[in-house]
């Protein structure tokens, strides 16, 4: 079972950026991975999953789950830088519709208007 919460531990320190929210999230092991919502309006989500846990949608779940967070606090804009290497969380982004995109030679940015094309279409259950 994957469960996904808003984080107690004092995970933030390990966090390159200032989060506003920290969630985990779990299986039946213990927390396999974060995801944060931050001050940083150029990068707002961070998601990262322990590289044992990878590829089995945890990421997906976690990324779903602060999409719907954002748009509960209220954001109207998400936007994200993700390196060109990554490419299993541009596989996850290009997946949701609506995001427009600007790559550079080492990172691409996307940008999604969150509200009423997303609501109830994510949720951290």
């Amino acid at each position: 079972m994957v469960n996904i919460k808003e984080s107690n531990n004092d995970v933030k320190k390990e966090f390159k950026v200032e989060p506003i929210k920290v969630y985990e999230i779990s299986n039946e092991n213990g927390v396999v991975g974060y995801g944060t919502i931050n001050k940083d309006d150029k990068n707002l989500l961070t998601v990262f999953i322990r590289e044992e846990y990878r590829g089995n949608g945890y990421g997906k779940k976690m990324f779903h789950c602060l999409l719907k967070s954002a748009m509960d606090l209220g954001y109207e804009d998400v936007n994200l830088m993700v390196s060109n290497g990554n490419v299993p969380m541009i596989k996850i982004i290009d997946d949701v519709n609506g995001f427009e995109t600007l790559k550079t030679r080492d990172f691409t940015k996307y940008i999604v208007h969150v509200g009423s094309p997303f609501d109830g279409v994510f949720d951290c259950e």
